[in-house]
């Protein structure tokens, strides 16, 4: 969806936490460009996604020439990954420093990754809203909707969500073998803002955006994009969160 965007021959790079989201743009016949950390050198995540930012601070323009975005994927496997190493490597019997530690890890990377000067893109594993019951004030149970949202452990999703220009929800659909966008299966997907089965959406400008939206993030974003250049150019990072 982001080749070619925001210009001819531009591609995005993942970051790629979780490498599923690589593999399925393989089966549709795109070799993506990849940046995986657990393939670098050091003795825990976080010592390799240093690594891995360090490389992309050491590439400077010709990382603007190759790539029109980066695609962190995702925020979902980074923060447990994260939490996951603090937890087995931290001397601190605690369990609240390890979310204080996968926090300051991810904060780091994603103001990091803020200064490289692309739009970054967040994915992230979505909870199904669910119904649950409970006492209500006269005593008896009454059923109340859970919606469902970003899944991601600790402080992060809130930061993160302070940060994003729009949030989209990607829809899984079968439209039949043989159709355009559609993989083996005959599945295709489909972006999403504002609310969507249960699941709360949108952005700091989504009245701009039609429901449901084109599947072509990258041109959604360069219409709203050439709306509001003056606001954009003023911000530190464009972080969108799908």
């Amino acid at each position: 969806s982001l080749v070619n965007w925001p210009r001819q021959g531009a591609h995005p790079l993942f970051l790629a936490f979780d490498e599923s989201g690589p593999n399925s743009c393989l089966k549709l016949g795109y070799q993506p460009h990849v940046l995986a950390p657990r393939r670098l050198p050091g003795a825990t995540i976080w010592e390799k996604t240093r690594e891995a930012l360090s490389r992309l601070e050491s590439n400077g323009p010709a990382l603007k020439q190759t790539y029109g975005s980066i695609i962190v994927d995702c925020a979902s496997t980074m923060v447990d990954q994260f939490h996951e190493d603090a937890r087995r490597t931290s001397q601190n019997p605690d369990p609240r420093s390890h979310f204080g530690a996968a926090l300051m890890q991810a904060k780091e990377t994603m103001h990091r990754l803020g200064q490289l000067g692309l739009p970054i893109w967040w994915l992230a594993w979505l909870r199904e809203p669910e119904t649950v019951e409970e006492p209500g004030p006269s005593g008896k149970k009454v059923k109340r909707l859970i919606p469902g949202g970003p899944n991601i452990v600790g402080n992060f999703k809130g930061m993160l969500a302070g940060r994003v220009q729009h949030i989209f929800c990607l829809e899984k659909m079968n439209v039949g073998k043989g159709q355009p966008g559609a993989d083996e299966d005959g599945y295709a997907r489909l972006f999403h803002t504002r609310e969507w089965s249960g699941i709360r959406a949108g952005g700091r400008y989504s009245h701009l955006l039609p429901e449901p939206m084109p599947a072509h993030a990258g041109m959604v974003m360069q219409a709203r994009s050439e709306e509001h250049t003056s606001e954009l150019q003023s911000r530190e990072t464009i972080s969108y969160a799908v």
